[in-house]
């Protein structure tokens, strides 16, 4: 993207927790922002386990973040779910015909055990100089896409199926939708015959990494009348 100010930028939000913004003329890192918790990334592992976050599953997922040049302004999702891992002596390991072996002497945990309780961010950053100006966190993972208008919307959903408009310039939540099915998917606007319509993918059948069962996936599509 472009900033306001001129900016060449190159924007990507990844599973360290960090959103950066990279100078496309010469590669450098302009900024990057936290936008979960970050703790004992370089903590060594131990035989009595090392707690880290933002987790295996934590970070900044697939859909990657948004931004509003009406604002100026990147819009992200991201998690916050620790993980603790320790190391085990190579006799302790185990695996099982037919699985993934990660290493892990427990099979319902190939990745290390997660913390019992997580929570995702809707983080707005400023397009020059990586600051912080309005979050919002939700009581699931934030994994679905993230989509900003010309209107001043930024839309999303959740796990428990909230389809969800804020406004970019506040963050105030102006808007939510039951879709009764865990967001993970798409958020897409378009026209069609001169009306402005929004849809998101609602449905996400996760039952060993974010814990979901969920029926067949649907599209939902909103419009003004």
């Amino acid at each position: 993207i472009n900033t306001a100010r001129g900016h060449r930028l190159i924007v990507q939000g990844g599973k360290d927790g960090y959103l950066y913004a990279i100078d496309r003329q010469n590669g450098r890192i302009r900024f990057r922002t936290a936008v979960t918790q970050i703790h004992n990334v370089d903590a060594p592992l131990t035989t009595e386990g090392t707690r880290f976050c933002p987790g295996v599953n934590g970070g900044i997922e697939w859909n990657g973040p948004t931004y509003s040049r009406e604002e100026n302004t990147f819009f992200v999702n991201a998690i916050d779910w620790c993980t603790t891992v320790r190391v085990a002596p190579v006799a302790e390991l185990e695996g099982k015909k037919g699985l993934p072996w990660t290493g892990s002497s427990q099979l319902r945990h190939p990745f290390g055990v997660q913390d019992s309780t997580s929570a995702g961010w809707l983080t707005a950053v400023d397009a020059e100089n990586g600051g912080i100006r309005w979050r919002y966190r939700s009581p699931t993972p934030l994994v679905a896409g993230i989509t900003s208008t010309a209107g001043g919307l930024v839309f999303t959903g959740d796990l428990r199926g909230d389809f969800l408009a804020f406004d970019a310039r506040t963050g105030v939540l102006r808007w939510r939708y039951r879709t009764r099915q865990p967001i993970g998917g798409g958020v897409v606007t378009y026209r069609a015959g001169n009306r402005q319509l929004v849809a998101v993918a609602s449905g996400m059948h996760a039952p060993v990494t974010w814990k979901l069962e969920s029926p067949p996936a649907k599209v939902v599509v909103f419009g003004l009348p």
